[in-house]
């Protein structure tokens, strides 16, 4: 309720200024002209006949140039007409929004199909309106100042200046953020693509899971050390330089941990998002929705950084109000879409088999992050990581247990593209329970390893480790890692250390 008052403060609030100081004006010059001429031409009957207005005489009579107020005063009523329209406009895009979202909802190809001309359409009301608004504001504070003065002061002049220049930077910054928008952005991922000729094995495993569900096969895969698995279409950014089109992204980590049938139902559940309308949805929605979120971040870090950051305030509420609007449609189908790629998933190998691997997904993803730092600390030592992605399963092997899975009903993973439903709405869809597949999920070190139809794959996570390797010494995580700070004085000392030079025992103060 708070963020719809504000937006309408913010929509209304130019107009209703501008609307405030035209009347204000009317009602203090109006009964002095009646009276002017009352006085002029005290043979009028007032109850007989109609005095013209004094806007209307200074708009029809020739004599009324010889007036020195008629120079100024029919623009009170363009500004009065000003605002109104401004007003209306405000209003009507508001109401163009709300309809779009209601359209939109529960149905992705018209989502998809909405959404981008409906942002273009948002971003270019908005640049009408801001020159609106500011050309009302301005209009407002000179003939008030005029009205009022009978001249602009230095102090108004300055502030129609610095107006004027916060609205003409306010137009270039959304004109910035349509051509963002416009792009399709590239993301980066961590890993590196397994062409046909490195991969035959890889790619004829995939290739048959797609057709066996008739999805449209991917254009690239990629493996590497994000703990995640996804596809997507669009531009991506890896150590192969970039790509576009279909892309399925498989995580090396956690192909260690899933057996074959649970990465056939991984596999399937991604590639059923190249399934009918999802393919559309895929290709022309979650594109420009990302390039559309992230150029609204950077509008928003430009408004806090710039003095048009007050000019930016109607955008910026309206821009969140569309992307509100929107929201609770693109949930329902991002939630919709993955419990239908849940189930083709399943398809292929099993709903037990399907809940397993999401089980241990969302068990052991954030595992990742330990294996890292046990490689930072490793190399602050000197000790050299041949394969950080074996020392994650070795992890899980050693540490998984059913403590792993507390809390996780709740848990959503996390995507660059989507959003997820949470993992006690995906197993309930599946039929099953997270208590029914913990046995199973805690075997992370099956005989049959996922990671085994993957070609060469310890070669490329050698290959991946040295480059993550590299990173680290150049941001210079494995310094950082490789020392202490001591609670009591504060010096750094070796990992490797057991007691400060100031006499502090690491083993005891550390716990």
């Amino acid at each position: 309720m708070g963020d719809r008052i504000f937006l309408a403060v913010i929509l209304l609030g130019a107009p209703l200024f501008a609307y405030a100081v035209a009347y204000q004006i009317d009602a203090r010059f109006e009964p002095k002209w009646r009276a002017a001429v009352l006085e002029q031409f005290p043979e009028i009957d007032p109850a007989r006949q109609e005095i013209i207005p004094l806007r209307r005489y200074c708009r029809e009579i020739p004599e009324s140039a010889a007036l020195p107020v008629c120079s100024w005063y029919p623009r009170v009523q363009m500004l009065e007409r000003g605002a109104l329209i401004t007003a209306a406009l405000g209003g009507a895009l508001i109401l163009a929004i709300v309809l779009m979202a209601r359209i939109a909802r529960g149905n992705r190809t018209l989502l998809a199909l909405l959404f981008k001309p409906g942002l273009y359409l948002t971003l270019a009301a908005l640049i009408l309106l801001t020159l609106l608004h500011a050309g009302l504001f301005l209009g407002a504070a000179t003939l008030g100042q005029i009205a009022t003065l009978g001249h602009l002061m230095i102090f108004g002049f300055g502030l129609i200046v610095a107006v004027g220049l916060g609205a003409a930077l306010c137009i270039v910054l959304l004109a910035r953020a349509m051509l963002l928008m416009l792009r399709r952005p590239a993301i980066p991922v961590i890993g590196r693509a397994v062409s046909e000729q490195r991969g035959p094995l890889l790619w004829q495993y995939v290739r048959d899971l797609a057709r066996r569900i008739d999805a449209l096969p991917p254009e690239h895969i990629v493996v590497g050390f994000d703990n995640n698995f996804f596809v997507i279409d669009s531009d991506i950014q890896c150590f192969s330089g970039a790509l576009r089109g279909r892309t399925l992204y498989l995580s090396l980590p956690l192909c260690r941990i899933l057996e074959e049938p649970e990465l056939r139902a991984v596999v399937g559940h991604e590639l059923g998002h190249f399934q009918g309308a999802d393919t559309l949805y895929s290709r022309r929605f979650a594109p420009i929705y990302r390039g559309a979120v992230e150029a609204l971040a950077t509008l928003r870090q430009n408004a806090s950084e710039s003095f048009a950051g007050l000019a930016l305030l109607p955008a910026l509420g309206v821009l969140g109000f569309f992307f509100d609007a929107f929201a609770g449609a693109t949930r329902e189908i991002s939630r919709e879409r993955e419990l239908i790629a849940d189930q083709v998933g399943a398809q292929l190998s099993g709903a037990a088999a399907a809940a397993s691997a999401l089980v241990k997904i969302h068990a052991f993803a954030n595992a990742w992050e330990s294996a890292l730092q046990r490689m930072r600390e490793g190399l602050g030592e000197g000790k050299r990581v041949a394969n950080v992605s074996a020392l994650f399963g070795d992890s899980v092997a050693e540490t998984g247990s059913a403590a792993s899975f507390v809390g996780l009903d709740d848990e959503q993973l996390a995507h660059p593209m989507d959003t997820h439903p949470p993992l006690k709405a995906r197993l309930e869809a599946l039929g099953l329970t997270l208590e029914s597949v913990q046995q199973s999920a805690l075997v992370v070190h099956p005989e049959r390893r996922a990671i085994a139809v993957i070609d060469q794959y310890q070669r490329i996570e050698e290959e991946l480790t040295e480059m993550e390797r590299s990173r680290m010494e150049t941001t210079g995580e494995i310094a950082r890692a490789s020392q202490l700070r001591c609670p009591a004085c504060g010096r750094l000392s070796p990992v490797s250390a057991d007691v400060c030079p100031c006499g502090l025992r690491f083993g005891r103060s550390l716990g």
